[in-house]
């Protein structure tokens, strides 16, 4: 029993800690000029090359999965 109150002070810890860093860390981007968009050079879009790569790995992970199952 004294090792679950132990382990919830240290999840508690952990999760009061891990706010506080996130609120430093979105006051420094605010500092910075941060505005909730992301910039970027260029526009992004979804290419034929994009499209094609993304059909690919995924028949290639399939595959590969299939042939793990196989071997084994």
């Amino acid at each position: 029993m004294w090792q679950l109150k132990t382990m919830g002070n240290m999840i508690g810890t952990l999760f009061v800690r891990s706010y506080e860093r996130g609120e430093r860390v979105y006051s420094a981007m605010l500092a910075r000029g941060y505005n909730g968009q992301t910039k970027t050079l260029r526009n992004l879009k979804m290419d034929t090359v994009d499209f094609t790569f993304g059909i690919t790995l995924g028949i290639m992970l399939v595959l590969s999965g299939i042939w793990v199952n196989l071997v084994r």
